[in-house]
């Protein structure tokens, strides 16, 4: 997906696509496996390609 348009997603998003719940997340990026753009107001917004980075990583440890 070479010429993929970064995207931003909603933290609610983010969860659905992962499976995982808020304070996962946000644990995820305190030890940095995603980097949210904060947005005005303090909102977060997530990469995409981490979301998917991150699924990646999670079933490859899984399977470990």
């Amino acid at each position: 997906m070479k010429n993929e348009v970064p995207r931003l997603v909603a933290t609610r998003d983010a969860c659905k696509l992962l499976g995982v719940t808020r304070s996962t997340l946000l644990r995820w990026e305190e030890q940095g496996k995603v980097h949210p753009r904060r947005l005005f107001g303090g909102h977060r917004r997530y990469w995409l390609h981490e979301i998917r980075d991150a699924i990646k990583t999670e079933k490859q440890e899984e399977a470990a």
